[in-house]
């Protein structure tokens, strides 16, 4: 008994000889500001491609005393220099946003105060293109239901810590492993949530060690494809079927067209597209709207 209390009493004279900022679990001190630890617990960086252009990014740092903190970012070719717009500001969060340009010219290294972080970005997953944009869930040929994705490094997917999913608003469903390192292949697809676009989003978790905090990287590809379905509407007619085609340039409008169907439905928002082939290949925009 003497024994247990003898150690007892020697881990917690240890433990209290230590100071408070080594106790702090999983969390990076990057200076001091009043007195007190600028500490950086969590950092998320993503980006949002329309489609696959990127049109955006962005950082968020979260941890104490953060207000008014150095934050510069390694750029190809010029090394860290001060890029972004600093957006939120306080003591235990900041953001910065990236412009198109900035985003792309962001080598994943950030300086946040005495640290320099690697967000290990170089080899997460991207997607550069597919071979179609539509798929009609109705099809019954399955050829017809599937989207090839080209990109790099997209064997990573759903494998480890990194996740990629498709869907619209909060529903979403996997995109599954059947990938080569430049290709992934999605096979029947099914609106999770809504019809219509389907954004990918591809997100990487690094979980926090004794010098580096918890990082999260999350690509977004917005209106990627489309899930749509037949109609089943009956006698479809265009009237006129010939007619002049507008300039929005010029301002010339063209001529209206009609249409009319057996079993159209007062609560759909009907939308109609003008295409050249109906293999999903041709793309539905506000060009053939």
């Amino acid at each position: 008994m003497k024994k247990k209390l003898i150690l007892l009493l020697t881990l917690i004279t240890i433990l209290g000889s230590l100071p408070m900022n080594g106790l702090i679990a999983f969390a990076l001190v990057v200076g001091s500001s009043g007195g007190e630890d600028v500490v950086v617990s969590d950092i998320k960086y993503a980006i949002t491609h329309d489609v696959f252009q990127i049109n955006s990014g962005f950082i968020e740092i979260l941890g104490d005393n953060l207000k008014d903190v150095d934050v510069l970012f390694e750029k190809y070719g010029q090394g860290f220099v001060s890029m972004g717009t600093r957006s939120l500001n306080s003591a235990t969060f900041v953001k910065y946003g990236l412009n198109s340009a900035e985003t792309q010219a962001f080598t994943g290294r950030v300086r946040i105060g005495s640290r320099t972080i690697n967000l290990s970005t170089g080899t997460f997953p991207n997607i550069q293109s597919s071979n179609k944009q539509t798929i009609n869930k109705d099809d019954t040929i399955p050829a017809l239901k599937t989207i090839t994705f080209t990109g790099n490094y997209l064997d990573t997917i759903n494998k480890t810590n990194i996740t990629g999913t498709y869907g619209s608003g909060l529903s979403s469903a996997s995109l599954g492993v059947t990938a080569t390192p430049s290709t992934l292949i999605l096979n029947s697809p099914t609106n999770p949530g809504a019809l219509g676009f389907q954004n990918i989003i591809l997100k990487k978790t690094i979980a926090a060690d004794l010098t580096t905090p918890n990082i999260e990287i999350e690509y977004t590809y917005q209106n990627v494809f489309r899930i749509i379905e037949n109609l089943n509407l009956a006698d479809v007619r265009m009237f006129p079927n010939t007619g002049a085609k507008g300039n929005p340039a010029t301002g010339v409008k063209g001529d209206d067209v009609y249409f009319r169907a057996d079993n159209f439905s007062d609560t759909r928002n009907y939308q109609v597209y003008f295409v050249k082939a109906l293999d999903g290949s041709d793309k539905y925009t506000a060009v053939n709207k």
